[in-house]
């Protein structure tokens, strides 16, 4: 009779996602490039209008690699929810809603003339 040995499941690596990093910000927490500035949701609106990780890696932010965009990629593909909605709390439209809100009508036009 043949026989069979069982693998065990390899162990899950503690962080999938070691170039990426959670900031607090004044929206609430928010997923970063480690060690930048740079926003996934950012990042992934670049994509999301036709940029292409080396586009943004040679033109735009020079400053992150290859495989930090790839990574931010997976981490969306993960939560993709939670970046969906920062990237639409995080338009203009969205930032004008909240400034009426927060100033009331009156001051709201005082200060954008409109």
């Amino acid at each position: 009779p043949a026989s069979y040995a069982v693998k065990k499941p390899r162990a899950k690596p503690k962080n999938p996602f070691p170039n990426i990093e959670m900031v607090q910000s004044a929206g609430g927490t928010s997923a970063v490039i480690r060690g930048t500035r740079i926003y996934v949701y950012i990042l992934i609106d670049y994509l999301l209008i036709g940029e292409t990780p080396e586009t943004i890696t040679k033109e735009i932010i020079p400053h992150i690699t290859l495989s930090q965009v790839y990574e931010a990629m997976q981490y969306y593909f993960v939560h993709r929810a939670e970046i969906d909605k920062e990237r639409e709390e995080n338009t203009e439209e969205a930032s004008r809603r909240m400034l009426l809100e927060r100033l009331g009508e009156e001051k709201y036009r005082e200060i954008t003339g409109g």
